[in-house]
């Protein structure tokens, strides 16, 4: 069922919510949450919320892009780690990741919310407010859903839907022998953030490891300049880092039977994540290459066009790094600051 664009109770109506959990506030009240203040929606929608199902015009001259990605607790988030809103936040994120990865701009967005009805009304209202502002932020119009209760684990789900001229879209099949390999940002911080977490938990604000924690929990997606990639038309594949730079570069190699050759030397890796290292005994390189959800976007493109790489990213304020070699040879290889070649190794598989 989608979600009502005017249900009978909201937030602000509930006297004194704090305390309550939301079998108190029922269905529609978990409803008024994540529906927008006004009931606002895009132009082109011509049902909003409230019916059987969303409808909304297609656009001449576009093609439509269109994704799905869940979090599930204690496997995506837990509750204890971060402000709640951080867990809006990412679902909404993580597939605005996947539209940045086609070289697409985000358009409308389904949620599907599945809560323990013991879950209090102030838990849910923040993780509402984390999806409605990075929707908010990227011109998003949420146009339906569902709301299930659930015995537990939480489960969240959104499913966007963008839109690109077909001849900007792009995949991540194109890649050719000779290209080099750019990534965005900066890799290994979430593995990094992840493995506080684990060992030491919750850090307080303004510890220097801290920010290796907010990488993890609160994710930034790069549609801006994926956008800006995609209209330069520099790009022959690219995809977001979701899995790990290891696993996700094989899919940009594997169905041209292709091999590439990393210097570990290049790979863009933050004073956090190297400082984080160093006290742990762990290698920075090794971190940066098997940590997944970093969410930046890695894709291929001819050598000579680097420059233009890079004044496309900075336009919108991202910096990139080109960190390797496309080869004919269907090998995988890291060149180690030692000088020592090691195999790619991979990253996270959900099964």
């Amino acid at each position: 069922m989608l979600l009502p664009r005017n249900p009978p109770i909201t937030f602000d109506e509930m006297a004194d919510p704090k305390g309550h959990t939301l079998s108190d506030i029922g269905e529609a009240g978990v409803i008024a949450l994540f529906s927008p203040p006004g009931g606002a929606i895009g132009e082109k929608v011509v049902v909003p919320n409230g019916d059987d199902a969303a409808a909304f015009f297609t656009e001449p001259r576009y093609v439509s892009v269109v994704t799905t990605d869940t979090l599930v607790e204690h496997v995506h988030f837990e509750l204890g780690h971060g402000p709640e809103i951080r867990v809006g936040r990412k679902l909404m994120s993580v597939n605005l990741s996947d539209i940045a990865a086609m070289g697409a701009t985000p358009r409308y967005a389904l949620l599907s919310v599945c809560f323990p009805k013991s879950l209090p009304v102030v838990v849910a209202e923040r993780i509402a407010i984390g999806v409605r502002e990075v929707a908010k932020a990227h011109g998003v119009a949420v146009i339906g859903g569902n709301v299930t209760s659930s015995p537990g684990p939480m489960m969240l789900s959104a499913t966007l839907v963008g839109r690109a001229e077909p001849e900007e879209l792009v995949r991540r099949r194109g890649t050719q022998a000779g290209d080099a390999i750019f990534v965005t940002g900066r890799l290994g911080q979430a593995r990094a953030g992840l493995r506080v977490l684990q060992t030491t938990g919750p850090l307080e604000k303004g510890h220097p490891w801290s920010k290796l924690v907010v990488a993890l929990t609160d994710p930034k997606a790069r549609v801006k300049t994926g956008r800006a990639l995609a209209r330069g038309r520099f790009v022959h594949a690219m995809c977001d880092i979701s899995d790990g730079f290891g696993v996700d570069l094989r899919s940009l190699l594997r169905l041209e039977q292709l091999g590439a050759r990393i210097d570990a030397r290049a790979l863009p890796i933050s004073a956090a994540t190297r400082d984080y290292c160093a006290a742990q005994g762990l290698s920075p390189e090794r971190v940066a290459l098997a940590g997944g959800e970093d969410y930046e976007l890695l894709f291929t493109a001819h050598p000579r066009d680097t420059d233009a790489i890079v004044a496309e990213c900075a336009s919108t304020g991202t910096p990139v790094s080109r960190v390797g070699m496309v080869t004919a040879e269907p090998l995988l290889d890291v060149e180690m600051p030692s000088g020592e070649l090691i195999p790619l190794i991979g990253g996270y598989d959900h099964f």
